[in-house]
């Protein structure tokens, strides 16, 4: 199993990521294009033999299609969170096979 840290949209936070989902969200009250932006570049970075650290900070938007994803392909994955108080990340799970 790989694991694979994702970022959600490139230049909107620094984050510890081998890779943004996106490359930039130029109207994110348009959950279609977003929907299909994030699913087109998931299909093509990911596979169900992966892991997956999904840093969270970021567009809600963007989040909420890609853990749809990850269910919906049975992609074990965990958000990260990231505390203000420590300048840390700190992780919740996700979907993961028993």
């Amino acid at each position: 199993m790989k694991t694979i840290k994702l970022g959600l949209v490139k230049g909107r936070h620094e984050m510890p990521v081998d890779e943004y989902i996106l490359e930039e969200v130029s109207d994110p009250t348009n959950y279609k294009a977003i929907h299909a932006a994030v699913y087109n570049k998931l299909d093509q970075i990911v596979s169900q033999d992966d892991f997956v650290s999904l840093y969270v900070t970021g567009l809600t938007i963007v989040s909420i299609e890609c853990v749809q994803y990850f269910v919906e392909h049975s992609i074990e994955y965990q958000s990260m969170h990231f505390d203000v108080k420590t300048g840390t990340y700190f992780s919740q799970p996700g979907l993961t096979r028993i």
